[in-house]
């Protein structure tokens, strides 16, 4: 073959071949800007090179803040190392580990945690928990319980209703609880602020009352 036209043909392909290897790496988070309305990311390629600005897309719905030193994957729209474009970025040091197959975790490097698991089982781990809704809450279930040190519930007007009719009300400053039968145990106190309504307690049988302190002020 004619050398230069063998020449012509390995420069072809060398451009081809060029923008191939330049279509997507792996590096390193090394700066998170937050503020902007599409992330933006600084990259420190494997082979020493710095990226400036990366833009990194996040599917609708989902947003993260990765640490430093997060493992970025970014290719280069056309081959063009001027046009990053983040595909997605992990961070082996936090990721949880150990999912059943088909299981799904939204989880932070601090060890909080929402799974989704097998069973229809969804968990959520974390040392405080906010629920604000502005307008209502309902919970529908067949069993629900409360294991705590304390518990707390301020409303204008509450009530809990149950089969055995139960019920708590609180409404206007004045607390009443009525049922079938009323038991007490542990320590009892009823007492209202000053000039505020009293709080009272009526059943349709005895009232048992089982405490090591009883205080009631009217």
């Amino acid at each position: 073959m004619n050398p230069e036209l063998l020449r012509c043909i390995q420069r072809l392909f060398e451009h081809h071949a060029r923008k191939i290897r330049n279509l997507a790496a792996r590096g390193v988070v090394s700066l998170v800007r937050d503020g902007l309305k599409m992330q933006d990311c600084q990259l420190k390629l494997l082979a020493g090179e710095v990226i400036e600005s990366a833009e990194h897309p996040q599917n609708y719905g989902f947003t993260s803040h990765p640490h430093p030193e997060a493992e970025a994957f970014v290719v280069f729209v056309n081959g063009a190392r001027e046009h990053p474009v983040i595909l997605a970025v992990d961070d082996r040091r936090f990721r949880v580990k150990g999912l059943a197959q088909g299981e799904v975790c939204i989880y932070t490097d601090e060890g909080d945690t929402i799974t989704l698991k097998r069973g229809n089982r969804v968990e959520v781990k974390t040392r405080h928990a906010v629920v604000d809704a502005s307008e209502s809450c309902a919970v529908t279930t067949k069993a629900y319980s409360v294991e705590c040190e304390t518990w707390s519930v301020k409303a204008q007007t509450a009530t809990l209703e149950a089969e055995i009719a139960a019920g708590i009300t609180v409404q206007n400053g004045a607390a009443s609880v009525t049922a079938p039968v009323i038991t007490l145990a542990g320590a009892l106190m009823l007492q209202p602020a000053p000039g505020a309504p009293t709080a009272g307690m009526s059943s349709s049988a005895p009232i048992a009352i089982n405490a090591p302190e009883v205080s009631i002020n009217e």
